[in-house]
């Protein structure tokens, strides 16, 4: 049985690691809309990072949404499970490279 995201394909779907409905799209870029810091990382305003892959906790009961920085570090925000997923937009937006 596949999720449904609505930005992943088949294959991606099916190789996701958290239970929740990922919100970012694979290969996707995200700029960061504010500064914050998360659990294992900070972020700064206007940071564009690409999205490469989610992973799960049982143990910790939480979700690790990890990104790729501009110089190849992992950069992970993470989100326990009884906090809203939606959250996601007031930290991160999808970034489009304009000419």
């Amino acid at each position: 049985m596949s999720r449904q995201s609505g930005f992943e394909s088949d294959d991606t779907k099916k190789m996701s690691t958290t239970w929740r409905i990922e919100p970012f799209e694979k290969g996707r870029s995200y700029r960061v809309r504010k500064s914050f810091a998360a659990l294992r990382d900070s972020f700064r305003e206007g940071e564009i990072l690409r999205y490469q892959k989610s992973a799960y906790s049982r143990y910790d009961g939480m979700s690790g949404f990890l990104f790729g920085d501009s110089e190849g570090k992992i950069r992970c925000w993470d989100i326990h499970d009884d906090e809203r997923l939606e959250v996601w937009s007031e930290f991160f937006e999808r970034y489009e490279k304009t000419a």
